[in-house]
Order: structure tokens, then sequence, then C-alpha cells
């Protein structure tokens, strides 16, 4: 019996050892796979106003070469690492949710662009440093390899956040040696201090009636993310034209903040694109050195897709083809949109063709945004099934829509003291007026705040008889 025992205890411990040296791709399990949430971060410097990097890959090591990869990019997502941080503490930007082994890890590695883009305090051009790593830099990308406090072991749904502690950073001329740690998770779970995060993929699984739905979004590799869908999340085409429909199979983009608490992205804004995707240049930030006459302005850039600016602002221009959108997606004339921008605390994503020469990034799209506005404002064109001057309803029979995907049936449109009312020229006329121009029938367009999937307070009613 003892002999008999001897074995089977020898025996678990040799199964136990392989296990733990042919756990896989990682090569480190202690048991099953774990998902976690991987955010960015920064400590307080004050001697730059902007330090823009790129991050290719994250991975936690071990030192005998096992490995997880957290986040992988060809193109690489560009951050602005003097941003995630502000008087109030940590903010976070969300780069992936990843299922890896728990570990122990005792290591993190990243693949970083091989130059920091540093604008100095009080400056508005960027000074290049090339960053030190692990060895010499190959495709513009470098290694860096960090020690961790203490052997990692992961739990899950748990957030881990790297912090690039800009305050250790150490500048020797034009090299720059970066410090890189696992960052405080103090706040996260408060959405105010997320930064908008814009995440491409393919919709799966929707549930739910619009305005309030959920779906699965497909990030290739087996990954998905959940995204949840409100009254405030605005749906529209990446062309701007046609009714916005969310169907499974479609590419977006989802611009949101992740919430640690429901494991999801709270869209903000879904971009319903093309079959191929959209993989133009894209800036967003605030507007300045406004000039609707010669059709050009500058944005102070907060997030950038697709390249590293030279400096604190891009130069832009809009031509014939700009499609100009107000911050629900809606379109609108050029005239209002540069009339938007003057608007204080108005910001603007632009996309577009960028010139590296000229820092100047012409404009295909230009939209204003408001990431404070929680109302989504829509539009609806259709024609009357029911309408009475004396009441504060009209029902519509939909024909096309804009800002949301309307759920079919028929449109409810509410009324208010604070309704406008336009003739088909866009004159604005009476509420008598207004109402003795239609009946059954009669074609109108309606914009205002979504109430739920069948229901708008409108803001405008418009005569529609073009």
């Amino acid at each position: 019996m003892k002999l008999t025992r001897w074995f089977t205890l020898l025996f678990a411990l040799l199964v136990s050892l392989l296990s733990f040296g042919c756990g896989g791709s990682s090569g480190a399990t202690t048991g099953g796979g774990r998902t976690v949430n991987l955010f960015v971060s920064d400590s307080f410097r004050d001697d730059y106003d902007q330090v823009w990097g790129t991050v290719y890959r994250v991975e936690v090591t071990n030192p005998d070469g096992s490995s997880d990869v957290l986040y992988e990019s060809t193109t690489g997502q560009v951050f602005d690492f003097k941003r995630l941080r502000d008087g109030s503490g940590a903010r976070f930007a969300f780069l992936n949710q990843a299922d890896v082994s728990p570990g122990p890890w005792n290591r993190i590695r990243l693949t970083l662009g091989s130059t920091l883009r540093c604008v100095p305090a009080g400056q508005t051009t960027a000074t290049d440093l090339t960053v030190v790593g692990d060895g010499a830099a190959v495709g513009g990308q470098v290694t860096v390899t960090r020690n961790l406090p203490a052997p990692k072991l992961f739990v899950e749904d748990e957030s881990f956040v790297i912090d690039f502690d800009l305050a250790n950073f150490v500048v020797a001329g034009s090299n720059v040696t970066p410090s890189i740690i696992e960052g405080d998770d103090t706040g996260i779970g408060s959405l105010g201090r997320h930064e908008d995060d814009d995440i491409e993929g393919i919709v799966s699984g929707i549930v739910g009636t619009a305005p309030n739905q959920e779906f699965d979004l497909d990030l290739g590799g087996s990954r998905f993310l959940r995204v949840k869908l409100n009254s405030g999340t605005t749906i529209r085409n990446e062309s701007a034209f046609g009714s916005p429909t969310l169907t499974n199979g479609r590419r977006v983009e989802v611009t949101g903040v992740f919430e640690t608490a429901t494991q999801s992205l709270i869209a903000r804004d879904v971009k319903i694109e093309d079959e191929q995707g959209d993989d133009s240049p894209e800036i967003k930030g605030s507007p300045r050195d406004i000039n609707a006459q010669a059709r050009t302005f500058k944005v102070n850039v907060t997030s950038v897709f697709g390249f590293v600016p030279p400096g604190t602002f891009v130069n832009v221009v809009t031509t014939n083809t700009t499609r100009f959108l107000n911050d629900s997606g809606l379109q609108m004339t050029e005239q209002d949109f540069y009339t938007g921008l003057l608007v204080s605390g108005n910001s603007v994503e632009v996309e577009g063709t960028y010139n590296t020469n000229t820092n100047t990034l012409t404009a295909r799209k230009a939209k204003l945004d408001d990431e404070d506005d929680m109302a989504n404002d829509v539009e609806a064109n259709g024609s009357v099934i029911t309408a009475s001057n004396t009441g504060s309803i009209i029902t519509m029979n939909v024909s096309s829509f804009f800002g949301w995907s309307f759920p079919g049936g028929n449109l409810t449109v509410n009324l208010n003291s604070n309704t406008t009312f336009r003739d088909d020229n866009g004159e604005t006329i009476s509420r008598a007026d207004f109402f003795g121009a239609i009946s059954q029938g009669s074609l109108i367009e309606a914009e205002g705040t979504l109430v739920n999937g069948n229901t708008i307070l409108a803001k405008k009613l418009k005569l529609d008889n073009d």
C-alpha cells in the first residue's frame, strides 16, 4: 500500500510539472485562462505638454521565455501619454480585452514605435527622441522589457493598467529611456476618468430594441468585445448617406469608453463602415484660427489615427467634396459647420488625406463633436399619418432616417413649446401655418432628441415638398 501510494504521488507530481512546462503558447498556466482588461495610463511630468508614442504589442513574460500576448496591432495605437493624467489623477485609455493565462508573470514587454515625439512645455513644435530599448530598432519598432514589482497572477475580469511613468523617463541628449510600470487603477470604475476609444470590428449577436441594444464586436482572432447602446448613441453610415441600419455582419467603428462594472464598451457613436473599413488619417481636438472664407482652420490635437503630428496642432483644409456633419452625424451646410466651429467648447473630428510636409489634413469628412452632450439628435423623413394643430403628437410613416437605427413601424413625434417650424425652403413659419400646410400623406422632416426607438421629441419640423 505504501509503495503504491508513493508511485501515485510521484505520477501526480510529474503530471503537474509537465503541465506547467507545456501550457500552450504561454507555458505558464496554473489553471484556466482569465479575461483581462488592458488600459494605458500615465504619471505626472510638467516639462512636456505632449508626449506622442505608438504601442504595437504588449506581452507578459517569464525568464524561461514563455509569454502571453495582451495586445497586438500591425498599425499600432497612437497615444499622447501626457493626456493620460490630470489634476485629479490617472486617466485611462482602454487598449484591449484579452484572454491570458493566470501566471505567475514577472515581466512586461512592449513593442513601441522607436521614436517618441515630445512637445516641450510652452512650445508648439515637437522634438523627436529615440527610444532606448532591449536592442536595435527594427522596422521603426523597438522592444522594451521591464520587471514587475512582484510576480503577477491575473484574476478574472481584472483591470491591468500599464503606466507610462513619464516622471521617471530618462532623457539623455536625443535618447529617452522609458519607465514603464504597473499602474494604479484608482478611479477606473468612473466613466469620467476614461478617454474615448475607437474600436473596429464586425457586429454579431444583436439583442434588444433600439436604442437600447447590445452586440458582440468581433475583433478577429476569436476575440469579442461587448458593446452597449443607449438613447445617447449616434448611429450613422460612414458614407453619411442613406438610413443607417445596424445588422449582424456589418463592419463598424465604435467610439466609446469601457465600463469595468459591465465589462462592456458604452458606445457614444457607431459608424457603419464600407465593407473594407476606413483607414484614413483622422484627428480630434479643439478648433482655432478659423477662416470660413479660406475654408481653413487648425486643430489642437488630442487624439490621432494614422500618423503622429509634428507638434500641438494640425492644419485643416475643407473643399467642395468635404462632407460636413453635426455632433449627431447629421449632414449640415458648410456655413453652419464653420459657425459651429466658433462655439466655445466645441471640438471637431476630421478625416481625410494628410500631407506630412505641410502638416495639413485635407478633409473628406469634418464633424462637430460635443462629447458632453448626451442628447442624441436624430432626423426622420416621411409622410404624415395623423396630426392635429391642437395636439402635441404627430405620427409618421418613415421613409428615411439618420442618427439612429430605426426599428420600424410608425414614428411618434412629440412637440413642445421649444419646437420650431419651417417651410420647404427652410424659412421659419408659425405653428398654425405649418399645421395648415399638412394633412395625411404630407411629406415632412422631423429633427429632435431620441426618446426611444419609435419616439422623438421634435426640435424642428420642416415641410418637405421637394
